[in-house]
């Protein structure tokens, strides 16, 4: 009898912990009206992993400068989607290096006409694709693409891929973005290329009053320039998410609560940038334990200053898995100079 008494004490104490967990999550689900919460870790969100599967997550957030992938700023939020974290991400960019990036390049999850705008007012050349941009480089579309209708501002008309006029008709309201000013063609039954342009009676052009941004953005992307300076990310920032889960075991967060993963990130990108110094300075043939010896005492450190000032020049973007970084896995999806 005793015997059974004492194998009860550690289950009922486990019971306990698990009603206290449930009990936890179900406040947290009530108070942040959510449809779905994860028992083990209350912050973590469900999020969509590269391989299609949907895991509890948490949206990993890097920027690298280009010359010694160096982690000028990192961060680690609940969002599924990367549209709100370019702001974040510019203001720890500026505490950390006191000054704005002149580069920065980011994959299509950090693309929105707000991000640009911003972008644009301070000053940052940005190099974005939106959404449909690759796919329209590929030739994927079933359909003419937006992006072969010419819009003529003074006219305030389309003229589609067979020369025809698609005159203003309307406005379409929204609630939480601009309005949309819809252009119809009136012509479209007998245009012999309405095959291949729509299956509707009419082919119907939607514009945002800010669309002019991503046209703009287009124009860069598809410079020689514009190739060359986005095609570094390949070599830049992608690589970094790698490096820690190949070379430094990083598959999985060990601590729960968005604040402990949070420091946890924050350490693994520590020792991501330990590694990038210590490999800069070798290069340079300098002694490691000379120059930290002359950092304690207060000397000026030139080679930590020269990567300092190299971070300053081009900052890539990108985000783990798509964003998302699993805490039971980390699956790492890299998309942008924020990392």
């Amino acid at each position: 009898m005793w015997l059974q008494l004492e194998c009860l004490v550690p289950a009922a104490a486990e019971l306990r912990g698990i009603a206290i967990k449930i009990k936890a999550a179900k406040k947290k689900l009530e108070e942040e009206k959510l449809e779905k919460i994860n028992v083990t870790d209350n912050d973590a969100k469900i999020m969509k992993h590269k391989d299609g599967s949907l895991k509890p997550s948490y949206n990993g957030q890097i920027a690298v400068d280009d010359k010694e992938q160096v982690i000028v700023a990192a961060d680690l939020v609940t969002y599924t989607n990367d549209l709100n974290q370019v702001d974040p991400m510019i203001q720890l960019i500026w505490a950390t290096m006191g000054y704005k990036p002149t580069i920065l390049l980011a994959d299509a999850g950090y693309f929105s006409y707000d991000n640009i705008d911003l972008l644009n007012q301070i000053g940052t050349d940005s190099y974005i694709p939106d959404n449909f941009f690759r796919v329209e480089e590929r030739g994927k579309n079933k359909y003419f693409p937006k992006s072969m209708f010419r819009f003529d501002k003074e006219n305030d008309c389309y003229y589609c891929p067979a020369g025809i006029t698609m005159p203003f008709k309307w406005i379409q309201k929204r609630d939480d973005e601009p309005n949309l000013s819809q252009y119809i063609g009136d012509h479209c039954s007998i245009c012999v290329l309405k095959n291949a342009c729509t299956k509707a009676k009419k082919r119907i052009i939607s514009r945002d009053p800010r669309e002019h941004l991503m046209e703009d953005m287009r124009k860069k992307l598809r410079t020689d320039e514009g190739k060359e300076l986005y095609q570094e990310r390949m070599s830049t920032v992608e690589p970094v998410f790698g490096q820690m889960k190949q070379n430094r075991g990083f598959t999985e967060f060990l601590l729960r609560g968005e604040n402990k993963a949070k420091v946890e990130f924050l350490i693994m990108c520590t020792v991501h940038n330990i590694e990038k110094i210590a490999g800069f300075l070798k290069r340079k043939a300098k002694d490691v334990k000379e120059v930290l010896q002359k950092g304690i005492s207060g000397c000026h450190i030139e080679n930590i200053g020269e990567i300092k000032a190299n971070c300053a020049d081009k900052i890539s973007f990108l985000s783990g898995n798509g964003g998302e970084i699993g805490f039971f896995q980390l699956d790492l999806k890299i998309k942008s100079f924020f990392c």
